[in-house]
């Protein structure tokens, strides 16, 4: 071969050789690989149904073109199919004990897949589900493709929310931070599973722009949230454009103060005094939320407690006709209709979080006395081992023992205490499940026969959560010196009935009490309140004491309330109640129902005593004094009966109301208030400046013809000008 052919053949042996080397170079590191706009079937868990459902959903790899700070609603749809694979399948349930391989993230290993994502990563999907902490379930996957002709690589960061058992229990981690630690503390780690496989990614070969996709559902959502206040700060070479985050049914987690590592975005729907805004800035993460669902409120929004990002409020279920549309939805959506006419609206929710408020009072509070018993109790529900899920096994009382003393809070337990609070809550439990058995779940009580269905897993919880809540209470059976009950009510009595309250306590042999009836001991133990000084139409506490009082007894509860049938047209109120056990080594404890510190409702009280008294006659009031008042009279009334009333409402109703009493005016020379002026309105006026009678101050207003502040012999005469009609006006008075 001549030298010149021998060099072109080399040339071209180079050429050939050029090609497949550059796209080894162009594909170095390429994982995943780019599908098809159009819709992909996912499946997820469904509680209603027991079993994993599969759900269609439109994805595109276009979504990751934009710019994250531009919601993309196909995107969270998708978003929402992802995160929805993410929870523990339900099929993994014949293994909830388990530790190791047992499929729990199947679903989001197969919509992975469909979606050409690869290189899966999953974290806390191999525990036993009954197992408790400040983790997470995660996982991260990823695809390397061109967009806007440009090499891009998007890693799916996915929280696990549903499913998920013990995991559960961190969710009432509040700490002691004005954050919420149980959301808190997880995103540290899953920070660092990123990072680790964002390393490991970019050892592989050039990964071209880095975009996340974060999605999360509920504690997942929590998580995710807080989690992309960290990625701008630990990862600031992704730009938040390319950070796309869409979580659902997002717990609040932060307070403004608190963590501000964690702090994107932070509430940016509100303004600093808690108004909403009516425009807000560009975000990258987006919180769908339903006004209806309670999760997104707790912690409550008056403590503090906000998200990060842009909230967007699902308008379904704002009323009920709106939910009643989307049933003909639900029934096609998969296998088991959703009747989502059944969904609680924002009133329902209002109402709940009012009384949880109510009844926690504060952060603090419900830290320091509700937040380990919680914990523990929540756990014991979930926790489960193999012959508990296969055979339908009942723990005996010390097996419950030993499951308690592993429980986070309870490691360092008082053996005896322990021991007391199991045999107490199986003594109270055991009987009542054996009879539902023995009579194929007929229960008879007074003389009427109920049919009961208990689930297996309620029977095999019931036990171990009863024994923790009579752990961290007073113990059962613990006889005290002194019961003390107090009540906060307004009973509104119309019909002239003696319905009311009564109650019932146990002596020291744990036998009903006797209490009082009409002066007398009631035989069936009950007591009426009514006999200690019930008061009628107006907030007022009724506090009963009680001597030698067993707690607990086998077969009876601490001590029972209950309220007489109400006649037509009355109504009771309850704005808490405390008992407080005045123990015999002198210890006090207590334990609150509703409000522990009841705001003082005396200025409310005495306005609305006052209005009524006003309203309650035949004076005529100048100008719509009258018809003001009475407007006015029942929103307060409303305010007032309100268990949740704040202090603040409360005094504001007062003072406005008050107000309306002070400003009520007999017309010029009225001084009697019977809507007419005559010569005994004279007369009263002159025997008022001779101080032979007395006016009140609407009367003394009236009589002051001349305004001059005093009234005196020239406001009788002026008066009896204008009765007898030489004075027509008395702005025109000489």
């Amino acid at each position: 071969m001549k030298r010149r052919d021998f060099c072109k053949a080399l040339a071209l042996s180079a050429a050939a050789l050029a090609v497949p080397r550059a796209a080894a170079e162009n594909t170095q590191g390429a994982v995943g690989r780019a599908v098809a706009d159009g819709r992909y079937s996912m499946r997820f868990r469904s509680e209603l149904s027991l079993t994993d459902v599969p759900h269609d959903y439109y994805y595109s790899d276009s979504f990751f073109a934009h710019s994250a700070l531009e919601y993309d609603h196909s995107l969270a749809l998708a978003s929402l199919g992802l995160v929805g694979a993410a929870f523990n399948t339900a099929a993994s349930d014949a293994r909830y004990w388990a530790n190791g391989e047992a499929g729990r993230e199947a679903n989001l290993a197969d919509a992975f897949a469909t979606l050409g994502f690869a290189d899966p990563v999953f974290y806390h999907y191999d525990i036993d589900v009954g197992q408790a902490g400040d983790f997470v379930g995660h996982s991260l996957a990823r695809k390397t493709i061109t967009l806007n002709g440009q090499r891009a690589t998007i890693v799916a960061v996915i929280l696990r929310g549903g499913g998920y058992g013990g995991e559960w229990v961190s969710n009432l981690h509040t700490g002691v931070g004005a954050g919420h630690a149980g959301f808190v503390i997880p995103v540290a780690e899953v920070l660092a599973s990123l990072k680790s496989y964002l390393a490991a990614a970019a050892k592989q070969g050039a990964t071209g722009t880095i975009k996340l996709w974060v999605g999360g559902y509920s504690r997942g959502a929590a998580v995710a949230n807080l989690l992309a206040g960290r990625i701008n700060k630990d990862l600031p070479e992704i730009d938040r454009k390319n950070v796309f985050v869409y979580t659902f049914a997002t717990p609040v987690a932060l307070t403004a103060a608190s963590y501000p590592d964690y702090q994107l975005d932070y509430d940016n729907n509100h303004n600093a005094d808690g108004t909403l805004k009516t425009t807000w800035a560009a975000s990258n993460i987006y919180n769908i939320l339903s006004s209806g669902d309670l999760v997104p409120r707790v912690l409550p929004a008056e403590w503090g407690y906000h998200r990060n990002g842009n909230d967007r409020f699902l308008p379904s279920t704002q009323n009920e006709k709106e939910l009643a549309d989307l049933d003909v939805r639900g029934a096609s959506f998969s296998e088991v209709p959703l009747t989502i006419s059944g969904l609680a609206t924002k009133e329902d929710t209002d109402g709940v979080m009012e009384r949880l408020e109510t009844f926690f009072g504060s952060k603090q509070q419900f830290h320091d006395k509700y937040e380990a018993v919680l914990m523990d109790m929540i756990q014991c529900a979930f926790l489960r081992n193999e012959a508990e899920c296969t055979e339908g096994y009942l723990l005996t009382d010390e097996e419950v023992e030993a499951r308690l003393r592993g429980l986070g809070n309870m490691r360092n337990v008082d053996e005896a205490k322990l021991e007391k609070s199991v045999h107490n809550a199986s003594a109270l439990s055991r009987p009542l499940l054996e009879k539902l058995e023995q009579n194929d779940g007929n229960l008879t009580l007074r003389g009427k026969t109920y049919h009961v269905e208990v689930p297996l897993r309620v029977k095999q919880a019931v036990i171990p959560v009863l024994a923790v809540g009579l752990y961290y209470g007073i113990d059962s059976g613990t006889v005290v010196d002194r019961l003390t009950i107090a009540v906060s009510y307004y009973w509104q009595q119309t019909n002239g009935t003696n319905d009311c309250l009564h109650f019932n306590t146990n002596d020291q042999d744990g036998l009903s009490a006797p209490g009082i009836a009409n002066g007398k001991p009631h035989d069936n133990g009950y007591g009426s309140f009514l006999q200690y000084g019930m008061k009628t139409n107006r907030w007022d506490t009724l506090v009963v004491e009680r001597d030698n009082q067993m707690l607990g007894a086998p077969g009876a509860g601490d001590w029972m309330l209950n309220i007489g049938a109400l006649a037509k047209g009355n109504s009771l109120y309850i704005n808490g109640f405390s008992v407080t056990a005045a123990l015999a080594d002198g210890t006090v404890q207590s334990t609150y129902w509703g409000v522990s510190q009841t705001p003082d409702r005396t200025a409310l009280n005495a306005a609305i005593t006052a209005a009524n008294e006003a309203l309650s006659g035949t004076q005529v009031y100048a100008g719509d004094g009258r018809a003001a008042l009475a407007s006015a009279l029942k929103p307060a009334v409303t305010v007032n009966r309100n268990t949740a009333s704040e202090a603040a409402a409360l005094d504001a109703a007062a003072a406005s109301l008050q107000k309306l009493v002070d400003d009520l005016r007999y017309n010029t020379g009225d001084a009697s208030g019977d809507g007419v002026v005559t010569a005994e309105d004279a007369l009263m006026t002159l025997q008022a400046a001779a101080e032979v009678v007395e006016l009140t101050p609407i009367q003394s207003y009236a009589a002051d013809a001349d305004q001059s502040g005093a009234v005196n012999a020239e406001d009788a005469l002026l008066i009896l000008r204008h009765a007898t009609g030489q004075l027509a006006d008395f702005s025109t008075k000489a």
